[in-house]
């Protein structure tokens, strides 16, 4: 079985892009995730991803799946 990589950079855009859809602040998503601005700011410039946790918290505030979100490296 082959291990892929998850494209950091790609998946933070698309995070930004749906938080935007959404009109959601770095402020809305740090209250409604219970995580610091920093832990924000990292998730959205791909310097971290969300724990699984988050990711799935995510997909439920975005109403998509994890698919939609997490882009897998080339």
């Amino acid at each position: 079985m082959e291990h892929k990589q998850i494209n950091m950079l790609a998946t933070a855009q698309m995070l930004r892009q749906k938080f935007q859809e959404l009109g959601m602040s770095n402020l809305d998503i740090s209250n409604e995730f219970d995580v610091s601005l920093s832990t924000v700011h990292y998730w959205l410039k791909g310097k971290k991803m969300p724990s699984l946790y988050h990711f799935v918290a995510i997909a439920g505030v975005l109403c998509c799946g994890l698919d939609d979100l997490v882009i897998i490296a080339e």
